[in-house]
């Protein structure tokens, strides 16, 4: 009767994992280099796009460090490790600030703060950002994000982009889902005037 009752939950269990790049995500994330080797990035605000990639990623930088999008082209991100500070500027094509805000950086293993404007710094110097809604209703369920961001080996920067989704629906069905977003935005130059 257990092996029946435990074939018919595993019957019942439905969920799908998917992460269209993967593949590229393992190469760049084993030659990464750690965010802490400079104080100061700029990177373009549109991520670099495969021919035929259809990713539902943001497709822009600001948002990640809540900026103003309109006019921007390149985000700058000034990092003051001794202040624990993340402070990012949207710049026009000329290099002028539009937009400017400030995050904190918490250490690897720091409770979170009850806003979203902050970051982790890992220990290997990667940025992480996670947080969860668990809402009941008709259904019981739980939505996990995680945002994680490193340089790749030519000075870019990586976004991945991870939601999760378990629950039982209906109070019957359970369910899970996961997808992977991975985004390349590139790294810019200052503009001399």
């Amino acid at each position: 009767m257990r092996l029946i009752t435990g074939l018919l939950f595993a019957g019942l269990l439905t969920g799908c994992v998917t992460a269209p790049q993967q593949s590229q995500y393992r190469a760049e994330y084993k030659t990464r280099q750690p965010i802490t080797a400079q104080s100061t990035w700029r990177f373009a605000v549109k991520p670099v796009t495969p021919a035929g990639d259809h990713d539902a990623g943001s497709r822009d930088l600001t948002g990640l460090f809540y900026l103003s999008e309109e006019q921007a082209s390149t985000v700058q991100v000034n990092i003051n490790y001794p202040a624990k500070t993340l402070h990012a500027t949207a710049l026009d094509a000329e290099g002028h600030p539009l937009h400017s805000s400030t995050l904190i950086l918490l250490d690897q293993n720091a409770a979170a703060p009850s806003n979203y404007k902050y970051f982790r710094l890992t220990q290997d110097g990667r940025l992480e950002r996670e947080w969860r809604n668990c809402t009941p209703d008709i259904s019981v369920g739980c939505r996990w994000w995680h945002i994680e961001l490193f340089i790749t080996r030519q000075g870019d920067m990586a976004v991945r982009r991870s939601e999760s989704t378990a629950g039982m629906l209906l109070l019957v069905f359970p369910f899970w889902a996961a997808i992977h977003h991975l985004e390349i935005f590139p790294h810019s130059t200052p503009v001399t005037l």
